[in-house]
């Protein structure tokens, strides 16, 4: 199955993200914003979808609860946790009046059961982007690293890090996990572009390159190797 994302534009009114694997459900929705104002990507797992999840630039999620490598109901609890305030639109089969108030208490911005209408999701991200710009000024910290959303710069006690992108997401996406192992599959993901096969080792050494720019910088956190998993951030103090 390819993973990749699959970008469609229409206009620059709503930039959303559809984190969908049913290959039918995701066209069908393409197909409906060909008349819209809407800048569409498509991801199909949740490895494939934290870097763009957490982009600037993103007014919207749209998420499926039920993917290849997890629950979206994590994944959005993750995003929430993290800061990020992107508003989530909620999809699922599960139907269920508790399916729809444990999603919503979970932190979407709505719940919408399959099987839809394509025009009836369109709508309620009309209806959603109304509420105002989706993503305010947020923050992540860890020791003595922030990251800024608004500007996507890192800085070590108030001083700027300068980071290649890679480096940077990579650094993104274990701040949005500190504390806790962040899985491989989703790290490559982060450190690979859309459409691309990742190189042989190319996360071992983007993490590689990241120690060496985190100690230079005086960061008080560090990458430790969880075998069997991934990565995690740590404070070092």
């Amino acid at each position: 199955m390819d993973t990749g994302m699959t970008r469609i534009q229409t206009g620059d009114r709503l930039r959303i993200l559809l984190v969908e694997d049913n290959v039918g459900v995701a066209m069908s929705v393409m197909a409906a914003v060909d008349t819209e104002c809407f800048d569409i990507d498509w991801t199909q797992d949740l490895a494939s979808s934290v870097a763009r999840a957490i982009a600037p630039d993103l007014d919207m999620i749209v998420l499926d609860r039920g993917l290849p490598d997890g629950d979206g109901l994590d994944f959005m609890h993750d995003l929430r946790r993290s800061g990020i305030k992107t508003p989530i639109l909620l999809i699922s089969a599960r139907a269920g009046l508790d399916d729809r108030i444990q999603g919503l208490e979970a932190g979407a911005d709505d719940y919408l059961p399959k099987p839809f209408r394509p025009e009836e999701l369109l709508a309620r991200c009309r209806a959603v982007s109304r509420r105002g710009k989706a993503i305010d000024e947020w923050s992540m910290q860890a020791g003595n690293l922030r990251f800024r959303s608004d500007t996507w710069d890192v800085v070590v006690d108030g001083r700027p890090l300068a980071l290649t992108s890679s480096k940077l997401r990579l650094l993104v996406a274990l701040m949005q996990h500190k504390g806790r192992p962040c899985p491989k599959a989703n790290l490559l993901s982060v450190c690979t572009a859309p459409g691309e096969q990742p190189a042989p080792n190319a996360l071992e050494a983007t993490v590689s390159r990241l120690r060496v720019t985190l100690q230079e910088a005086g960061a008080s956190v560090s990458i430790t190797t969880v075998r069997g998993i991934g990565y995690m951030l740590r404070p070092t103090n």
